[in-house]
């Protein structure tokens, strides 16, 4: 599950995404996108869970000498936001 306050500022980096004032770096290989925002590092990545059977994004967030670590799978609240916000952010990195 994500907290609130977590979705809150997932809802704002992910308007700030949209709008093209955030751009993220992403990592095919690894499936991860990652951001420098307002002093914080932020990345998000997509794994499957072979032991659950689930897929999951994990949300981290780096700020100062505290790590935030957020994982929601995909029955719990919360996925769709993170999946929109990966989805945004993979976009952003894409050159045409």
């Amino acid at each position: 599950m994500l907290p609130e306050n977590i979705a809150k500022f997932v809802n704002q980096i992910l308007t700030e995404t949209r709008q093209g004032s955030v751009t993220w770096s992403y990592n095919s290989n690894s499936d991860l996108v990652n951001t420098n925002y307002n002093g914080m590092y932020v990345s998000l990545d997509y794994i499957f869970d072979n032991n659950n059977e689930v897929g999951l994004y994990r949300l981290n967030m780096i700020q100062g000498d505290r790590h935030f670590f957020f994982p929601v799978n995909e029955y719990e609240s919360g996925y769709s936001l993170l999946k929109m916000l990966y989805l945004e952010a993979q976009a952003s990195d894409f050159q045409f």
